[in-house]
Formats: C-alpha cells, structure tokens, sequence
C-alpha cells in the first residue's frame, strides 16, 4: 500500500495538521465533510493506477463510508446554510477589518505596532465602511419577507449592529501639545487578554495544575505590577534604579502603609484542611491526648 493513501485517509480526518481557530472563526466539521465530498477525486489524482489488491479494498472501503453522507437526507440542507452564514461572517470580517492576528489566541510575534495617528485614520476608514455595509444590509433585508428574514444573515448581523455598533468605534485618543495624535486606546482587549494567559502560563510552571482559574483569583491586584519592574521608566520612577529597590521598601513606614491582600494558595482541599485542623484542635484542647501534628507531641519527662 502506497503512503500516499495512507495520507489521503490522515488528510479526511485530520486535514493539514494546524491547529483550527476556535469557533466561529473557523467550522471544522463543515471542512470535515468538505474533505469527505473530495477525497474520491483526490483518490484519482494521489493514488493512481495500477493498484495493488490491498489498494483496491481499502478504496472501495473508504467509497462504502463515504455513501452514508448521501444517505443523510438533512446533511446537504445543514452544509448549504452553515456555508451561506459563513459567506455572510466572512463578509462582516472584511468590512470591520478584523483579521487572524487581532484574535485573543493569536501570536505576538505576528501583531505589529501601528503608529497611533495611522490607526487612528485606519479605524475611520472602517468605520466609514461599516457605515456603508449597514446601509447596504437595510436595504438587502428590506426586500425579504416577514418569513425570510427570521432567518436572514443579514437580519441578525443588523441586530448585533443594533446592540453592539456604538462600542465599534469612538476610542479615546491622547494629543500632545501641537494637537499630534500619540496614543490611541486599542479596539479589542487582546492586551488584557494576553497578560493574564502570560500570568496563567507562570503560574502553571510554579504550581504544575492544569486549572488556575482559583489561583489566579486569589493572587492580590498588586500582583499584577510585578510586571512593571521590566520596563525602565517605571523603574526609575519608583526607585531609581533596581538596586535602590530594596533600600526603597525598607523606608517604608509600616504604619502608615495600607494593608496589601494576603497571597493565597488554597486548593480543593483547603476548605476541609481547615476544618480538620479545627477539629484535631477542639480535641486535644478537650482531652490533651490528640494533637493536630504527631511532631508535636512533647516526649514523656523522664522520671529520676
């Protein structure tokens, strides 16, 4: 058997091997039947004759399975819509410009830093574009009917407008003095989102669990400023330089300083833990033979 069968079965249930975006940003059970409607013809191209005997079984195999998707009387109706709305989401991506590298998962190293005056021209080109996607939806969903537009793409990608179009746009700028745009709030959270999955990768190599959400939670908001030590200019605002730091806590005055959230690292566990050590406490003060720790049961006094 040659390997480039082998292949052709791995490509149906696996495709190329990349990791698929989450939903909806990409349908990989729609790929899969995609894949499935061509693998004959791939079969043709990639495996071509003269086939061996163990070929020609495995084909006519893989031919038999992949009849049972024409016997799915609902399949070709459900492929047909999932592609229209997804046509119609593709659509509404291009006119927002939201691409791959913008999404929460997507890597640092492909999202470039655009010049604050230059994203600030860009977000007013979409939204110019979006303004005119909206008035082309109107009148695309105002030619449907009352039962049509129930389910219409475009009516619910009016509706999402309706509810969410004032938060696309409008984001607060800062200008210097000559009135140059220099900063510009960024349009999707991935920053925040990316700080604390960089928090969460930290702490998975300290603690080695798989669920942080809890630890994450309970870790103080000063926590977070941690952070800061690695650029220099909040350094020397705060201390100087990272020598001085220790010098820097030290003239703190103890009284004077608020109360910082205690670091927890509580787990499931935790809660019974304490009640175990209230219990073996409540004992041993009652009858002075159990203690919580068998350590620190003090040794007999020798008698002389």
């Amino acid at each position: 058997m040659r390997e480039n069968l082998l292949a052709l079965v791995l490509w149906i249930l696996e495709g190329t091997g990349k990791k698929d975006l989450c939903f909806p940003f990409s349908l990989p059970h729609l790929e899969f039947v995609r894949r499935c409607h061509q693998a004959l013809a791939c079969a043709e191209r990639w495996v071509g004759a003269p086939r061996t005997e163990p070929e020609r079984r495995t084909i006519r195999h893989l031919e038999a399975l992949l009849a049972r998707l024409d016997r799915e009387a609902r399949l070709p109706a459900t492929v047909q819509l999932l592609e229209n709305r997804w046509l119609a989401f593709s659509e509404l991506r291009a006119v927002v410009a939201l691409t791959n590298s913008e999404l929460p998962g997507a890597e640092r190293s492909s999202q470039q830093k655009t010049l604050a005056a230059l994203e600030f021209c860009r977000l007013e080109a979409i939204a110019a574009a979006v303004k005119r996607y909206r008035t082309d939806l109107d009148r695309r969903a105002a030619a449907l009917t009352a039962e049509q537009r129930k389910n219409s793409c475009d009516n619910v990608i009016l509706g999402y407008f309706k509810r969410y179009g004032a938060y696309l746009f409008g984001h607060p700028v800062r200008r210097d003095e000559d009135g140059v745009i220099v900063a510009i709030v960024e349009r999707t959270n991935n920053v925040a989102e990316q700080f604390f999955g960089h928090t969460k990768q930290q702490l998975r190599r300290r603690l080695g669990r798989a669920h942080l959400g809890c630890d994450l939670a309970q870790q103080p908001a000063q926590a977070a400023l941690i952070q800061n030590l690695r650029h220099a200019d909040y350094v020397s605002v705060l201390c100087g330089s990272l020598e001085n730091l220790p010098a820097c806590f030290a003239s703190l005055d103890a009284d004077s300083t608020p109360r910082s959230t205690s670091l927890k690292r509580d787990h499931r566990d935790s809660k019974l833990f304490r009640s175990i050590r209230d219990l073996l406490d409540q004992n041993s003060e009652a009858s002075g033979k159990i203690a919580a720790n068998p350590a620190q049961i003090e040794p007999a006094a020798t008698v002389i």
